[in-house]
């Protein structure tokens, strides 16, 4: 991308890598305003294999199985993602040592909110 200021086009550039992918983790949980820890990359469920690496793009490997149990119940930020509260059950029924939401960072009120 031509574009200075690319992080503009970064949903783009996932989308058209890997049109199946689905926001998830940390990024749905800060996009909709329930936790106040920035993401240091926009976390992304993909199915196997992995897209190439992106600057700014946390790629994680889920199986076809997940993507049927975790279907997108949203969009965020104009691609399909967990609603807050999808993210939370993923991350309670799928842990991963990259990221596990600290119960004290998270306004449950906006989980609830967002999450129908």
């Amino acid at each position: 991308v031509a574009d200075p200021q690319w992080e503009r086009h970064l949903v783009t550039a996932v989308l058209m890598a890997q049109p199946s992918a689905v926001l998830m983790g940390p990024s749905v949980l800060h996009g909709f305003g329930c936790q106040t820890q920035i993401p240091g990359a926009l976390w992304v469920a993909s199915p196997q294999p992995l897209p190439t690496n992106m600057i700014g793009v946390k790629w994680v490997a889920k199986p076809h199985a997940w993507f049927r149990e975790f279907a997108p119940g949203t969009t965020l930020y104009g691609m399909p993602s967990l609603t807050p509260q999808q993210a939370l059950d993923d991350a309670q029924a799928f842990p991963m040592a990259a990221w596990m939401p600290d119960e004290d960072d998270i306004d449950m009120h906006e989980v609830r909110r967002f999450s129908p």
